[in-house]
This record gives structure tokens, sequence and C-alpha cells, in this order.
């Protein structure tokens, strides 16, 4: 048997901590990476939001013209896709937006006043979540990245009612086409 003296003896040496296991470390190359990310989305959301608040709002003072496009293309489509898709430009169309409107063209008009209404809400939304993106990112913390990311899954929430408020309105404006088709 061999003895070994202290002086034979080896110290023991302790394994070096890696940059995996620090938690500090690991937490913040987790913001710094995912905030990279979150960054651009939140900008492009803040942009889509922006854009599609001012086309609701173009959309919204437009209805009546466009309500009064459908009913003419759905009464008479031989005349109307002579010149495109929606009969070219509707400038020759104007003096019939004096006239008084038809039931017809009043649940268009209603509908597509509701339709941008729903959008600029949409858009709403999406310009907020864009706006708490980029704030969590200015704020560098793991809390807030994580609770932005939950507040996102709970505005998902208002979206899929929003879009079934859509498919109402898009059923019941089938619905009101299809009549004005079969009434001449």
């Amino acid at each position: 048997m061999i003895v070994t003296g202290p002086s034979q003896q080896q110290p023991v040496v302790q394994a070096p901590v890696s940059d995996a296991q620090d938690p500090k470390k690991t937490a913040e190359e987790e913001v710094e990476y995912y905030g990279k990310r979150v960054k651009v989305t939140g900008t492009i959301y803040a942009l889509v939001g922006g854009l599609g608040l001012l086309w609701a709002i173009y959309c919204n003072q437009t209805a009546r013209k466009g309500a009064a496009m459908i009913v003419k293309c759905a009464s008479n489509p031989d005349a109307c896709h002579k010149r495109g898709h929606w009969g070219g430009h509707w400038d020759h169309h104007e003096e019939d937006l004096d006239k008084p409107i038809s039931r017809e063209e009043f649940e268009i008009y209603d509908i597509l006043k509701s339709f941008s209404l729903l959008y600029f809400f949409f858009s709403l939304l999406i310009l907020i979540m864009g706006k708490c993106a980029k704030r969590a990112v200015r704020a560098k913390k793991q809390f807030i990245v994580k609770r932005v990311f939950r507040k996102s899954l709970i505005a998902m929430i208002p979206i899929i009612i929003l879009i079934i408020g859509c498919g109402k309105h898009c059923k019941h404006m089938h619905k009101v086409i299809e009549h004005l088709k079969h009434k001449n």
C-alpha cells in the first residue's frame, strides 16, 4: 500500500462557472436577444396601426360613395365592369349622391361605416401593442418583456372579437348584394 503524505495530495480544483449557469448574464442576454426582435416588431406594429387608423378614417368618410357604387354595380353588373373592376372613375356618378338612398343602399352604407369603426379599433389595438413593445425594450428588464408578451396575448381576445364582428357584417352585406342582383 502506498501512503501519500500531505505534500503529495492534489488540491481540489473547482470547475469554472460557465456563462450559461450565471442567471444574471443569462437574463441580460435574453433581454438583449429578444429586445432587438421586439423593437422591430413594435415598430412595424406602430406603423401598421397608424396607417390603419388613417385608412379607417378615409373609409368612414367615403362610405356613402362606396355604398352607391356597390348598389349600382350589383344592380347592373354589365355597366360597371366595362371600365375595370368597379367601373373606373366615379366622377360621373357624383350626381347620384344627391338623391335619396334606397333601403339596400342604406344597409350597405351602415355596414361600411361599421367596418370602418371596427377597423379603427383593430388598428388602434395594433398601435397600442407596438407602443407597449417599444416601451418594454427601452426598460431592458426581463419581467417587463414577459409582461408585454402576456399583454399581447390578452390583446388577441378583442382582435378575435372584432374579426367575428366583421364576419357577421360580411354575411349580411352578401345577403343584401344577392338580394339586389335577384331584384333586377
